[in-house]
């Protein structure tokens, strides 16, 4: 049976377009994310994605393709160091990340609303080493349920443009003060592309993106550091080669000082131990 559709005005659609997107990347022969159980989920879901958010745009598919890759491969490092570790992830949507990386030993936490949460419990598989918390990320109490003796990776992809400014400051000053030796892995859009947004330009199909509440630009990132003084490290996280013009935009351009204030990034924040 297909599923209700969300209300298009709302956040919580964008977890369908970036699957629709991300399934239109994996589908191309030198795909940057192999990622076929998106194709699947969206197929299964008999949403009518197309007529939504109208044909494929190619290099925003492989932009975001190139984001989850980097979400992944940070993923990865960490199960390397800390195999039996714990995986926060904030705001997931509809993201396939756990089949991609899943190392057989790794915990997982989805924390999301109730509405996008129940499309996950119908459409993707759960298994004994998933859980999920039906909540506000801006919510506190889904640390509550976090171990802070484990190792930890907190990952908030497509997220904090959402959020206020006061809010993305709360959200990593509660990480620093509940979980020491965490990372927190997240990425931001430029300021150009928050007041696109808010002049309700930005469209696919019939689908107009939502407003974004905050923008940082990559070279910006050090003035998360001040946001607590367990804060160890920022770093800056490179974009992976691309094809085409998304390659020429994203992985040469951030060579450039000048340009990459106009991209978007993505940061690591390091938390010290206590």
């Amino acid at each position: 049976m297909p599923l209700a559709a969300p209300d298009p005005s709302g956040v919580p659609a964008t977890a369908w377009w970036v699957l629709y997107l991300r399934a239109a990347e994996a589908r191309h022969p030198r795909s940057l994310l192999p990622d076929p159980l998106a194709a699947d989920v969206l197929a299964r879901s008999g949403w009518p994605a197309r007529e939504t958010f109208g044909p494929p745009v190619p290099p925003l598919a492989q932009y975001l393709a190139a984001r989850s890759r980097v979400f992944d491969d940070e993923v990865r490092s960490f199960l390397a160091r800390a195999p039996h570790g714990t995986v926060v992830a904030l705001g997931e949507g509809l993201d396939t990340q756990f089949w991609r990386v899943d190392d057989g030993r790794v915990r997982w936490l989805t924390v999301d609303l109730p509405e996008t949460l129940a499309w996950r419990r119908a459409l993707l598989p759960q298994g004994p080493r998933q859980d999920t918390v039906a909540c506000s990320v801006t919510d506190p109490r889904w640390a509550e349920g976090v171990d802070p003796a484990q190792p930890l990776l907190i990952s908030a992809q497509g997220l904090m443009m959402y959020l206020p400014w006061e809010a993305v400051a709360g959200l990593v000053t509660l990480c620093a003060e509940r979980f020491p030796g965490a990372s927190l892995v997240f990425d931001t859009v430029p300021h150009w592309v928050a007041a696109l947004a808010r002049r309700h330009v930005l469209y696919c199909g019939t689908y107009r993106l939502p407003p974004l509440s905050s923008a940082m630009s990559p070279g910006s990132y050090e003035r998360l550091r001040t946001l607590h003084p367990r804060i160890a490290g920022v770093r800056r996280l490179p974009w992976p080669a691309c094809r085409g013009l998304t390659g020429l935009v994203l992985h040469h351009g951030q060579r450039s000082p000048l340009v990459r204030r106009a991209l978007p990034g993505m940061v690591r924040l390091d938390v010290r131990q206590p």
